[in-house]
């Protein structure tokens, strides 16, 4: 069922580039089965599987960290990038419209990542 979702949270760099080697390298580290039938490559697997931890835009692997979910009726976009290289974030969309992929992105894009 589709609901409005509404999201802060923090972004930290895991890997810059070679994106496909950390997915894999991630993927071995869980002890899953890699099913190469289902995924054409590990990061389709991560993106697919691993959304709620990971996020990859741009050649770079992110970590999402301190993720909290508020009260979801407005739509909010927002990044921020600190000091330290991390990402704060805050997001809150309706889920049947949008992903929280395309979300990100779209904020990433407006901070000029």
């Amino acid at each position: 069922m589709s609901e409005t979702e509404h999201v802060r949270g923090g972004l930290v760099i895991a890997q810059s580039g070679d994106v496909e080697g950390f997915c894999k390298k991630y993927v071995k580290s869980l002890g899953i089965e890699f099913d190469d039938e289902y995924y054409e490559s590990y990061e389709e697997f991560v993106r697919e599987e691993c959304h709620k931890t990971h996020f990859i835009h741009n050649d770079n692997v992110y970590l999402i960290h301190s993720k909290e979910k508020v009260d979801p009726y407005d739509d909010i976009i927002n990044a921020k990038q600190n000091e330290d290289g991390t990402i704060d974030f805050e997001l809150r969309w309706y889920n049947g419209g949008a992903s929280m992929e395309e979300c990100l992105e779209e904020a990433l894009e407006g901070i000029g990542i």
